[in-house]
């Protein structure tokens, strides 16, 4: 992950090719504590929660058994389908000048 930010964020004027973009996202299933976690711990923020974002196919919800926690509505159309809140996070390229490069770099080098 921290390739990627630093291919996505850095100026190419810092990095040969990397792009300079404004803005990273990541999307992760609410109940997936973990992925949020591992996005914060790369210093995205958090910006929202998109409350019935996605409909999960009946035999994805058999399998997870979760969804958003929350019940269905009575006669719903896909009422073998849970639903799925999504929570929005974000690092945007005056988050990573200020600081979250310095960090990212820093989680990447304690492998060495």
């Amino acid at each position: 992950m921290g390739l990627l930010l630093q291919y996505t964020l850095n100026l190419p004027t810092r990095q040969p090719g990397a792009l300079g973009l404004r803005r990273v996202i990541w999307f992760a299933d609410a109940m997936n504590e973990a992925s949020v976690r591992a996005a914060e711990r790369m210093h995205f923020k958090r910006e929202g929660l998109l409350r019935w974002d996605r409909v999960m196919p009946a035999n994805k919800a058999a399998l997870v058994g979760v969804g958003n926690g929350r019940k269905l509505r009575e006669a719903d159309p896909r009422s073998g389908c849970m639903g799925m809140d999504t929570v929005l996070l974000s690092l945007c390229w005056d988050d990573w000048e200020d600081g979250a490069r310095d960090k990212v770099e820093e989680i990447m080098n304690r492998g060495l």
